[in-house]
């Protein structure tokens, strides 16, 4: 085995050497000399680092989207799903293996009204590489919609081809039923002032009439 260390140059960085080496003998077995090969390892030994720096990076994004209370999702532009976390999982009410084996998200999990408008905006995520930010709905597994808002983007491979699209999903759920309640208070609100001016009115009317008649009886 060979032995690992550092050296200075004679410009002051320091190189990783690898040091091997082994013992000459005599035919009498006597000590003869010694054998050893240095080799510098140094652009190895930044490489590896950098292996390991990025791969705790990766462990890192993994941990923080798995905790996150933000669905998340990667897949490939025609349906199939490689990776989501547990936020994605509770939106939409499926396992992550029904997810990977049997769901296709642009299928299973996008209702038909929804399929070509969200394949226009995959096209031009390919097309131009541009995030696209648009609203749709999801089918939970019990069959009840869910308004959601998609922030989408894409990786390529080393050929700059589509490897995967991944996206970051909002539940509007709780946003609608707000602006659906707020609609729903205007018209009232609405109705009231109309009923009001009507009564009003009405008032108004009784009150010219009442008037003649009041003379009359005078």
């Amino acid at each position: 085995h060979g032995v690992q260390f550092k050296i200075q140059h004679k410009d002051g960085h320091f190189l990783d050497i690898l040091f091997e080496g082994c013992i000459g003998y005599n035919p009498n077995g006597s000590f003869r000399q010694t054998y050893c090969v240095f080799q510098d390892i140094t652009k190895r030994v930044e490489a590896t680092e950098q292996l390991l720096e990025k791969t705790k990076e990766a462990q890192l994004l993994t941990r923080m989207i798995n905790s996150s209370s933000q669905p998340f999702a990667v897949g490939t532009p025609d349906g199939r799903l490689s990776k989501v976390n547990p936020a994605y999982c509770k939106l939409t009410g499926y396992s992550e293996k029904e997810l990977y084996d049997n769901i296709s998200w642009n299928e299973t999990l996008t209702p038909k009204g929804w399929r070509e408008y969200e394949g226009k905006k995959m096209q031009k995520l390919l097309e131009t590489g541009e995030p696209q930010q648009f609203e749709k709905e999801y089918i939970h597994k019990d069959g009840h919609k869910i308004p959601v808002e998609l922030l989408m983007h894409h990786n390529l491979d080393l050929d700059n081809n589509i490897e995967n699209v991944y996206g970051f999903i909002t539940d509007l759920s709780e946003r609608k039923r707000k602006e659906e309640e707020k609609l729903q208070m205007e018209a009232r609100l609405r109705q009231g002032q109309k009923l009001e001016s009507i009564g009003t009115l009405a008032g108004g009317v009784a009150h010219e009439i009442n008037n003649p008649i009041t003379g009359i009886m005078n």
